[in-house]
């Protein structure tokens, strides 16, 4: 995979973290803690765990026997095709998990947010807080985090998983989307994403990026939406300028998004020949979301038995 040069225009707004968003829905107010506040780390720095009994009364047992609750968390969007496959994506996942209470929130633009909805779940009940957004940027390292900090604090059991990505299962799902959009071997692809300020966060797209160039017979760059560089748009530029002609294949998008919105919609003006569907409620991105939701309630559960 190679890497476009980055111009300078860095917009340092903070954009959903995979979930297409109205840029409006991204502001914070002012005194806001800011991305740059907050030491990147691993999916392990997430799993704040304080998770102690509640006036000694939860047990290890406990926990074991019940199944704690799985809160669901997306960005939010106003795009009504949006909340729609996220709330599908949800559905499947409770199919996956039947015995689990699936909750669905958000930590922007939409209700109830997430912090509202762990502080609704009872303290005696265990929390495990999957993040429906594609890689560790500013809401998973500070709003999800927060949420955790929050609830723990009161003696609640609570973790929070990691982000979908990377995962090459993530890679799997661009592949076929870019297979029904049309993209042709030796097409030029951009891997789309929406962008953080959160160095982590772009590490993790690279990762991914680098999944669908193992997998994609011709060149595979990354763009971004919004606050990282390079830009979708000059990404493309670059990607067509690299292949010597039109007649050398066509530049292709990979919307590395998790569901229709503002940042979709902007994808069909960075001047590529086929923009791909987003990710969606494809079967794969329910089963990672089980899987995440299974290695934090592991480490729930050992860190209550130790």
């Amino acid at each position: 995979m190679t890497r476009a040069t980055p111009p300078d225009d860095l917009d340092h707004r903070e954009p959903s973290d995979g979930l297409s968003a109205d840029p409006v829905d991204d502001a914070r107010p002012v005194g806001s803690a800011h991305p740059e506040d907050v030491a990147p780390s691993g999916d392990d720095a997430l799993a704040v765990d304080l998770a102690r009994p509640v006036d000694g009364v939860l047990t290890a047992t406990d926990l074991l026997d019940d199944r704690p609750v799985l809160v669901a968390c997306s960005h939010g969007t106003d795009d009504p095709y949006g909340r729609a496959v996220i709330s599908h994506l949800v559905g499947q996942v409770r199919a996956l998990l039947p015995d689990v209470e699936v909750l669905e929130t958000y930590v922007d633009v939409q209700y109830p947010q997430v912090d509202e909805v762990v502080a609704s779940v009872a303290g005696s009940r265990p929390v495990v807080i999957v993040p429906l957004l594609l890689s560790g940027g500013f809401h998973v390292t500070v709003d999800i985090r927060q949420a955790v900090e929050t609830r723990v604090a009161t003696g609640a059991p609570t973790i929070a998983a990691g982000a979908l990505g990377p995962d090459p299962r993530l890679a799997t799902i661009l592949v076929d989307r870019l297979d029904e959009a049309g993209a042709l071997a030796g097409d030029s692809v951009v891997v789309a994403a929406a962008g953080s300020s959160v160095a982590a966060a772009t590490v993790d797209v690279d990762a991914v990026a680098a999944d669908v160039d193992l997998a994609w017979d011709g060149p595979v760059t990354v763009g971004y939406c919004s606050a990282a560089a390079p830009r979708v748009d000059v990404a493309a530029d670059l990607a067509r300028a690299s292949l010597g002609g039109p007649e050398h294949g066509r530049v292709v998008i990979a919307s590395y998004l998790l569901a229709p919105g503002f940042f979709q919609r902007r994808l069909a003006g960075a001047g590529a020949e086929i923009v791909a569907e987003p990710l969606g409620a494809h079967p794969l991105v329910a089963q990672i979301v089980v899987d995440r939701y299974a290695a934090a309630l592991e480490t729930l559960r050992s860190r209550l038995t130790v």
